[in-house]
């Protein structure tokens, strides 16, 4: 009978174990959209060894991480919007921050390079002078103005 038939009211709790289910026997296509979400998942249920390699990318990390917020593609050199989540998709970018507020928000997501450098536009970062040089490749930063004229790290 092909599962296309299969009720769900016919299988009883538990029936269904990872153990009866062949492999690549159900693929992305056949999950609907929004079908399983983070409740549905165990705890530790997928871990780094259930990746595939390069199965969560830079690209798949930029659209989650802005997690309601949105999402500005980078370019080339230019300025941060405040409460605005930017990938930065091209190395030696210079990504210049707002003037803050209390509780201004600006995400930064780099791609696989490590010279992207936040300007700091006269304001301090987490304490420094100084603009901030991300140099480890596809990572993800938060900061929030705590004043008019300082960030820190979220």
């Amino acid at each position: 009978m092909p599962l296309t038939q299969i009720k769900t009211s016919g299988v009883t709790a538990d029936a269904v174990t990872a153990a009866l289910i062949a492999d690549d026997a159900v693929g992305a296509a056949a999950i609907a959209d929004d079908a399983v979400g983070a409740a549905a998942i165990a705890d530790d249920a997928v871990g780094a060894a259930a990746l595939a390699d390069g199965a969560v990318g830079t690209a798949a990390l930029a659209s989650t991480i802005a997690a309601g917020i949105p999402t500005a593609t980078v370019g080339s050199n230019g300025s941060a919007t405040a409460n605005t989540h930017h990938y930065v998709g091209t190395a030696g970018v210079t990504l210049t921050l707002p003037t803050p507020t209390v509780g201004m928000k600006v995400f930064i997501t780099v791609g696989n390079f490590v010279n992207t450098v936040v300007g700091r536009n006269s304001s301090t970062i987490a304490g420094q002078s100084s603009d901030l040089t991300i140099d480890v490749a596809n990572m993800s930063i938060g900061l929030i103005g705590i004043s008019t004229s300082a960030w820190v790290f979220i």
